[in-house]
């Protein structure tokens, strides 16, 4: 995938492969003022970052307001045939067993609760989320849902699902291919020409489109989505702007792209001398973006 994107050898787990002659050495020693670090957010930036602070000599916490450390890489290995991005979790908490880090779950923090804990470092990684109206219209649970809320099953999914891809990665395909594994009948409309756009210079559009497509899943391309009432959506072709409406699903599935969770970092911002914040909660991107900025964050501090 990379060499079709004419980009250079590299590992979404180890930011310096590809890179071995430019990298900094992780285990340089901190500034010596910089002894004890917060950072919020257990996903793979968070993590990242308290690896990299403990092995320059930092102590180091991590606080999560989810009962399970991994943030988005979670739902997205529960995915058909993507099981294996939790091992970028699992390779990460080992790290932090090893350098003796304490992870908080369940703990939501605020400014005042980590102020209170006066660190010479705060590191905020609290990640993105999906955009809450990226259609107009007047919709929400549990007939229009995200895919965050089908892939952690907060709300049962009907029997006739359209998936609105805007995103162009595994979000709509491979959530498309969990709900049809569940007997679901499927559709996943895009604007695109094609669906799963951004797959193809990762070299997974191939075979998305086999499984998908021997499994019954249809796709509708060109096609805008316009406005959302309820489950029924107007459509729009984004060449002749010919509209229709479809009424016949019972559940929308919106696959529309992430905001940054930033509101912890801006709050923070002007109370601590040393105050960074990493990962999609600066903008969504994926998951190697994510760890390779926590642990160059580890070497900032």
């Amino acid at each position: 995938g990379r060499t079709n994107a004419h980009k250079s050898i590299g590992c979404i787990q180890n930011p310096k492969t590809g890179k071995e002659a430019k990298a900094k050495t992780e285990t340089a020693s901190a500034n010596s003022m910089t002894k004890k670090a917060v950072v919020v957010g257990a996903g793979p930036a968070g993590l990242a970052a308290a690896v990299g602070l403990a092995r320059r000599g930092v102590q180091v916490s991590v606080y999560d307001k989810a009962d399970e450390p991994g943030g988005q890489v979670l739902l997205a290995s529960k995915q058909p045939g993507r099981a294996e991005l939790a091992v970028v979790i699992q390779n990460l908490l080992a790290d932090l067993q090893l350098q003796n880090v304490s992870l908080h779950l369940g703990r939501k923090m605020d400014k005042a609760s980590i102020l209170a804990l006066n660190p010479d470092a705060i590191i905020i990684a609290t990640g993105s989320r999906p955009h809450p109206k990226p259609v107009p219209g007047i919709y929400g649970p549990p007939k229009v849902l995200n895919v965050w809320q089908v892939l952690d099953g907060q709300h049962p999914v009907g029997e006739r699902v359209l998936i609105i891809d805007e995103n162009g990665h595994h979000q709509a395909t491979g959530t498309a291919e969990y709900l049809v594994d569940q007997g679901k009948r499927v559709e996943i409309s895009t604007s695109e020409p094609f669906v799963g756009l951004e797959l193809a210079g990762q070299g997974d559009i191939v075979d998305m489109r086999q499984r998908l497509l021997s499994k019954g899943v249809v796709f509708n391309c060109d096609a805008v989505a316009v406005e959302i009432k309820d489950s029924d959506v107007l459509f729009k072709d984004k060449f002749s702007e010919r509209t229709w409406r479809r009424t016949e699903f019972d559940t929308v599935v919106l696959a529309t792209g992430n905001e940054a969770n930033d509101d912890l970092y801006h709050q923070l911002r002007g109370h601590h001398s040393k105050l960074m914040r990493i990962g999609d909660c600066v903008a969504p991107r994926k998951i190697g973006a994510a760890v390779a900025e926590g642990f160059r964050s580890a070497m900032e501090v």
